[in-house]
């Protein structure tokens, strides 16, 4: 793996998820790019360097906020571990592949945001449902992108000095 292509490419993306993702927001849902980044390099690169990479990430984005610091790098450390563990049984260039793939840690990145929101803010059982449907709609979102995401990531992973795997081996 690459750090410097990897660190200007994550440091771009959160940039872009800070200042163009309030304006893509819909309902109180956004998209996560960051997290995009996460998979996509989780999927094509070998060992845990991209878990690692994940971890950075995550910690950049936790000085986003004063409350929360270390949730979104714990939380993009879990997404990166759930994404090695599948990557060898899917094809990562597949569309399909893409989005599911995305999705499911998507889905565990915001339950874990999710349990941290009712346990700091707690909430009665309406406050409850609209935050599961909330979440849920974020990770359906987020891996909407997936597909653009990841096609315009291949096409500059050259540059990057990103070996992309061709095959499921």
């Amino acid at each position: 793996m690459q750090w410097v292509g990897f660190g200007i490419l994550g440091l771009t993306t959160i940039l872009l998820q800070v200042r163009v993702g309030p304006l893509l927001e819909w309902h109180g849902m956004r998209p996560d790019w960051v997290l995009v980044l996460i998979v996509f390099y989780t999927l094509h690169t070998r060992g845990l360097g991209a878990v690692a990479g994940a971890w950075m990430l995550g910690l950049a984005m936790d000085l986003q906020s004063l409350e929360r610091q270390g949730l979104v790098a714990l939380s993009y450390t879990v997404a990166a571990l759930l994404v090695v563990e599948v990557r060898g049984f899917v094809v990562p260039r597949s569309l399909s592949s893409q989005t599911i793939v995305t999705l499911f840690p998507a889905i565990c990145v915001q339950a874990i945001w999710l349990i941290y929101r009712g346990v700091v803010h707690g909430g009665s059982t309406s406050g409850w449902l609209a935050m599961i449907l909330s979440a849920a709609g974020a990770a359906v979102y987020t891996a909407a992108f997936a597909p653009l995401l990841h096609s315009a990531l291949l096409a500059v992973s050259k540059l990057l000095g990103l070996r992309v795997r061709r095959s499921r081996r």
